[in-house]
């Protein structure tokens, strides 16, 4: 809600100077995003490869506390990486069908028309991340939006208040800490990569089970 408050306050002015929307600067627009994405993307995960160094050299000296910082870092950074594929794939999309989006036969009665059906989770899904991830071409690209098809359809995107935005960019850009058993399964899968003897400790009502179990079947004398 704070998001959509910042956009309402701060974006609403430049929104009404741009009052027509011009296709070949939405184009454009996409184009820088999608670059910039691909970018963000590669510059995310080649940290991601670096920490995964760092996670094996921490478990190997037994900083687990330490390594498992890093390793909600690696789960973080790899849910965002695939949101950026998918905003990426989904600028694509929008810029393959520009021209649709730009169509003048939308608009009727003087209105801002509205989105074609096919085309709302793309354009709902780039305008809900917009505000979630650090591409400031995305901004641009929800301008354009707000020109062509008016603050209403921002406002449904950024709330999802349509259900159009797609549910895997609302989990991967969710802010919660991982689960610990992700976190231990990454540590598990980063060891063995890495030729790490290091296993997650088995939790202690797990324990007490296995211990129970064993003492029921152990035989009686």
């Amino acid at each position: 809600v704070d998001l959509v408050a910042k956009w309402t306050q701060r974006g609403q002015e430049a929104v009404l100077e741009m009052a027509k929307f011009e296709v070949d600067k939405f184009k454009a627009h996409l184009r820088l995003a999608i670059s910039r994405l691909r970018h963000v993307h590669n510059k995310t995960q080649a940290v991601s490869v670096s920490t995964r160094h760092t996670i094996a050299d921490l478990l190997r000296a037994g900083k687990e506390d330490s390594a498992r910082v890093k390793a909600k870092h690696v789960i973080r950074d790899d849910y965002l990486c695939e949101a950026l594929e998918m905003l990426e794939s989904f600028c694509e999309d929008l810029l393959r069908s520009a021209s649709l989006i730009a169509n003048d036969s939308l608009l009727t009665g003087g209105q801002r028309g509205e989105c074609d059906a096919a085309l709302l989770q793309p354009a709902q899904s780039v305008i809900y991340a917009a505000l979630r991830v650090d591409v400031p071409e995305l901004a641009a690209v929800k301008a354009d939006f707000a020109a062509r098809f008016g603050e209403a359809f921002i406002q449904e995107a950024l709330l999802n208040t349509g259900k159009h935005v797609c549910p895997r960019i609302i989990v991967k850009l969710a802010i919660k800490m991982p689960d610990p058993q992700l976190v231990d399964k990454y540590l598990e899968t980063i060891a063995e990569s890495f030729d790490v003897d290091w296993k997650a400790p088995v939790p202690e009502e797990s324990a007490q089970e296995e211990s129970a179990v064993a003492s029921s079947s152990a035989p009686k004398r």
